[in-house]
């Protein structure tokens, strides 16, 4: 996959400052094929570690905030400078403004998705995923609903996770695999669980239930 100098940056900084974590295969071996891989966001502890220590190459979902310098300043300065961190206004543009001008960059040269939540453009999300995925490559979700928690056990899940199997059954017949991805971070090791499938049976009859067991394994 090829990724942009922002992003290469990005990621090689952070694989000099950061700690290395070791992958287990619950299958004895990285899983091949396309995939929907499933981790706690934890804080962003989950989706760092994974892109940077995981053998796979993965497309992130990420909020859709994210893409543009105006969107982002918008979401750095008014929610996370200052509603969450407490920081002043001017300090918080202060970092908001360089911060929004290089995130943006990063994101689309590391081939991320946009996901948009509670728009009609969600659709897109959707549709750029499952592309990816019937070309054989990997996907990377962080279902929290709380993406803050610091909390290591797994709160409420976004739902809609569920959909790219409608998605990509819809245009391929097949289902497609998620992998929940369990990150022990004293240890320092990332698990990769056993693939969970849909069946042929009723999509709404199964979703809760394959909702349920991808948390349990997170």
């Amino acid at each position: 996959m090829k990724t942009g100098p922002f992003y290469n940056f990005a990621y090689t900084t952070l694989s000099i400052v950061k700690k290395k974590y070791t992958a287990n295969f619950a299958a004895g071996k990285p899983f091949e094929g396309p995939a929907v891989y499933v981790v706690h966001h934890n804080n962003l502890k989950g989706p760092v570690n994974t892109i940077l220590w995981h053998p796979a190459q993965f497309h992130l979902w990420s909020l859709g905030s994210f893409y543009t310098q105006k969107s982002c300043f918008e979401l750095y300065y008014k929610f996370t400078f200052t509603e969450r961190y407490g920081m002043n206004k001017v300090k918080a543009a202060v970092l908001a403004y360089p911060s929004s001008i290089a995130i943006p960059q990063i994101y689309k040269q590391g081939n991320h998705i946009p996901v948009y939540r509670g728009e009609k453009r969600i659709i897109e999300t959707f549709k750029i995923t499952v592309d990816y995925l019937k070309k054989g490559e990997k996907v990377l979700l962080c279902p929290d609903v709380d993406y803050s928690s610091e909390d290591e056990a797994v709160g409420e899940l976004y739902e809609g996770l569920a959909y790219i199997e409608k998605y990509y059954y819809r245009d391929t017949k097949k289902h497609i695999p998620f992998i929940p991805l369990k990150l022990d971070h004293e240890n320092r090791v990332i698990y990769e669980n056993l693939p969970i499938y849909f069946d042929d049976g009723d999509f709404k009859a199964q979703k809760d239930d394959v909702l349920k067991k991808i948390k349990e394994k997170l």
